[in-house]
């Protein structure tokens, strides 16, 4: 047997020559994300979508067991998301819906925000469900759905984005909190069209292949443009995700974040002229700011390890085999939907206008009530328990 670099094998495969009395033959050895005879088909899993990454981990298991767990955690994990989600933004709109809130500018961008949050974990509940339990693919599972996955959180990442505007400029430019809403649902319509307008190339990148090791299996691929498609392949660089969608909301909530923590440093702790106080002033301020900086920060942190990670392996190949770097993408993948998750938590729970309003819904009343009925017969419980043991 002979190996060799031979010209006959593409995209760096190694060339094996076989020598035998009865028999001459050769074949290719190619690199990771290289297939054929002559190492001709290339592939990269990682421009699969989130779900079917998480159908390549299942399939190429190595037992049946592995594969029946594998289906247990990812099923397990995105439901118990999709639930709390539900919760989370059902209790955030009450709270949005009462008069004090949503009279503000602020207040119709968070309604959007949760909308939009609930739409984006029910698509990705029936992807899921798809994916683990029916694992069947036609036009609406791909090329529609994952579009459709895909323009909702970009809606979400760029109207938190827009809250986090709006904030910076009650806080630092003397805006009134109950200016008109005209603009806000301008705003909101405008960014809707946009973000549709620049997804056009997702409906037309998204396309159902075959798995390169797996045949029969089908996959939804974000496949690149041909040059044929030229004007597309122009479109898609202009509109990348990870650049606009990503890239620029992220960017605004840094902005709004470095502008309300030096309006706090200028206006609300030199003012005072107690600079040996600094630090201890500056944290009294945070905490009562909190509402303004919780959100954008967990955003950002939220964001930023995907857009990373996306901008890296774009660059390199993701093989079957690769299973840490293939889970971490899932996971970041995950971590990337926790703000659409926990939106009680970032935008009503830090704040106290906004817990105030909650708790005079008719939802918190009852949980409330219901609450204070159970400390009470735990009370009574230990109470007793007190005298039994005082009789012993």
């Amino acid at each position: 047997m002979n190996l060799s670099n031979s010209s006959q094998c593409l995209n760096g495969g190694q060339y094996f020559r076989y020598n035998n009395e009865t028999s001459k033959w050769w074949s290719c050895k190619c690199l990771p994300c290289f297939k054929g005879s002559l190492c001709e088909i290339q592939y990269n899993y990682i421009q699969f979508s989130w779900t079917s990454l998480i159908s390549v981990d299942i399939q190429y298991s190595k037992t049946n067991n592995e594969k029946i767990i594998l289906k247990s955690i990812y099923f397990i994990i995105t439901t118990l998301i999709f639930l709390i989600s539900i919760i989370q933004n059902v209790f955030c709109l009450i709270t949005y819906f009462r008069k004090q809130i949503r009279i503000t500018t602020c207040g119709i961008y968070l309604i959007n925000y949760s909308l939009y949050s609930l739409l984006s974990i029910t698509l990705r509940e029936i992807t899921i469900i798809n994916t683990i339990i029916i694992d069947k693919y036609n036009f609406f599972i791909c090329p529609i759905l994952p579009a459709l996955s895909s323009i909702i959180i970009s809606l979400s990442l760029w109207t938190s984005s827009f809250i986090a505007a709006e904030r910076m400029l009650i806080e630092c430019f003397g805006y009134s909190l109950y200016r008109t809403r005209k603009y806000s649902f301008i705003f909101s319509i405008i960014l809707l069209n946009l973000i549709f307008l620049t997804h056009i190339t997702e409906f037309k990148r998204r396309k159902l292949k075959p798995d390169p090791i797996l045949p029969n299996i089908y996959r939804c691929t974000s496949d690149d443009f041909e040059w044929s498609e030229k004007p597309w392949k122009i479109i898609d660089r202009i509109l990348t995700r990870e650049y606009l969608h990503i890239g620029v909301p992220c960017l605004l909530h840094l902005v709004s974040t470095i502008f309300i923590l030096l309006h706090i440093v200028k206006h609300k702790i030199y003012i005072n002229e107690i600079e040996n106080q600094f630090w201890q002033i500056l944290l009294i301020q945070l905490k009562r700011h909190k509402d303004f900086l919780i959100p954008p920060i967990l955003v950002m942190l939220c964001t930023l390890p995907s857009l990373l990670v996306e901008l890296i392996t774009s660059q390199y190949c993701l093989d079957f085999n690769m299973k840490f770097i293939l889970r971490i993408y899932i996971l970041f993948c995950y971590i990337y939907y926790l703000p659409q998750t926990i939106p009680f938590f970032i935008y009503v729970y830090p704040s106290s206008v906004y817990t105030n309003q909650f708790r005079q819904t008719k939802i918190a009343l009852y949980l409330f009530k219901k609450n204070k009925t159970f400390l009470s017969q735990t009370d009574v419980m230990r109470k007793e328990k007190r005298i039994v043991d005082l009789k012993f």
